[in-house]
């Protein structure tokens, strides 16, 4: 509209241009949430395995300066090799995920991953006064499963396992793995006598960035449970009595139906 030859803006015409920049700006900042939560998530995948790196490469530099034989040292370096390896592959497989959900399916064993985890996990869970036991390990059928990604949950479930069973007073923390078959699936349970999920959570708990944990990020579990849904799987949990927490995941022998690798 043209009042004395000078544009007049109608209500209406300010109300569409004011929603078009709200647009424009929403758009903005979902670009730089979805961004910040990627860089989130690679970082929490991500801060194990190179974890477990410095641990080696210290234990190996504190080899060295007592003089050891070289056998252990190399021992050490060797693991450290090999956690880099890993964490390449984690950060390949988190960026082939994030970018199309694509899953690497080959035949996994679940109970030999269950010990690997365990053995990876054991050194850590001592030093803070926590037992791990892997029980009812026996010939389990081969799922069809990405090994990273499958790896990558259970090392996020029993890490939060250790994490509960740390809190005790007792010095009795425990960590069970347990590997089982049902009909056509296999499940993994990871449990640990913890204090049990915080009330707070119970709602919550695989909703992203939700933690109870000073240095948390509460992406571990949201991520695990996509992972797991990408498998055609289902991760849920459950109280034990009288106090801690038991988390499952189960997986179908042969793998998503009719998924594009």
């Amino acid at each position: 509209m043209v009042f004395g030859g000078v544009p007049v803006v109608t209500e209406r015409e300010q109300a569409a241009q004011l929603l078009r920049q709200q647009q424009t700006e929403l758009s903005h900042v979902s670009a730089y949430a979805i961004a910040g939560a990627m860089g989130m998530a690679l970082a929490h995948e991500i801060s194990q395995p190179l974890s477990t790196v410095a641990s080696y490469l210290h234990a190996a530099r504190r080899l060295l300066q007592s003089g050891a034989a070289s056998a252990p040292v190399m021992d050490a370096l060797s693991k450290a090799e090999m956690e880099t390896r890993r964490t390449r592959e984690v950060l390949e497989r988190v960026r082939d995920f994030v970018s199309s959900g694509k899953l690497d399916l080959k035949p996994l064993d679940l109970s030999n991953l269950a010990l690997k985890i365990g053995a990876l996990c054991r050194e850590e869970a001592t030093a803070r006064g926590i037992h791990v036991e892997i029980e009812n390990i026996r010939a389990i059928p081969l799922v069809r499963a990405d090994r990273i990604q499958i790896e990558q949950v259970l090392n996020n479930l029993v890490a939060n396992a250790i994490d509960a069973a740390s809190e005790r007073t007792d010095a009795r923390g425990l960590v069970v793995m347990r590997v089982a078959r049902r009909g056509e699936r296999v499940v993994v349970q990871v449990e640990d006598n913890g204090p049990g999920v915080a009330p707070e959570m119970v709602d919550r708990l695989f909703e992203a960035y939700q933690t109870t944990k000073p240095r948390g990020m509460g992406l571990g579990l949201p991520l695990s449970m996509q992972i797991i849904q990408k498998h055609a799987g289902h991760l849920w949990w459950e109280p034990i009595v009288p106090e801690g927490t038991r988390f499952l995941v189960e997986l179908q022998i042969n793998g998503p139906d009719n998924y594009a690798v």
